[in-house]
């Protein structure tokens, strides 16, 4: 295996109860294809993705009266953006780092400015800097990579009040195949 770089570094802001393309892509983060989309190129052997990264810049949260979590797909695109292939979908609760606990009326998983590895949370993992419970993600050669982000609850995407986590980090690392 490769040395693990940074593939996708970019932002969401404002979530919208849907699947969330990066927003804002970060200078210098692996390939980036675009500056305005969470989109990246593969590159010729294709590319792995080995972790993901949540780091929440505003955890203000207007309370939504049930506990919600946040999950993550990786999906690709050989013509353009026409047609897409997902290639994984992580968003039922025990897999995914809680960002509301209704219970608590607290950020759960979360603090402000505070790195959060979604991979350590899959089937029930221990969440924070531990070891990587997910596996990695392999992407075939010479297509379009998107990360997508989304509030979920039980395995659907739900919708939180406007302005809520208006500011949120989002880290792929991985590295390039030959």
């Amino acid at each position: 295996m490769a040395q693990p770089q940074l593939l996708i570094a970019g932002a969401i802001h404002n979530f919208l109860g849907q699947w969330m393309d990066i927003t804002s892509m970060y200078m210098g983060s692996g390939q980036g294809d675009s500056s305005t989309d969470g989109s990246t190129f593969s590159g010729p052997g294709g590319c792995v993705i080995t972790d993901i990264y949540y780091i929440p810049r505003d955890v203000d949260f207007i309370d939504p009266n049930a506990d919600v979590y946040i999950g993550w797909r990786v999906r690709y695109s050989s013509d353009g953006g026409t047609s897409h292939t997902t290639l994984a979908t992580v968003w039922a609760n025990a897999d995914c780092p809680q960002i509301w606990d209704d219970s608590e009326s607290d950020n759960g998983d979360f603090a402000e400015n505070m790195p959060v590895r979604a991979h350590a949370f899959y089937a029930a993992g221990a969440g924070g800097l531990v070891d990587n419970f997910y596996g990695d993600v392999v992407i075939p050669a010479n297509v379009h990579v998107s990360l997508e982000i989304a509030t979920v609850l039980d395995a659907a995407v739900v919708t939180i009040a406007s302005q809520t986590l208006d500011s949120f980090g989002v880290l792929a690392f991985g590295y390039y195949k030959s």
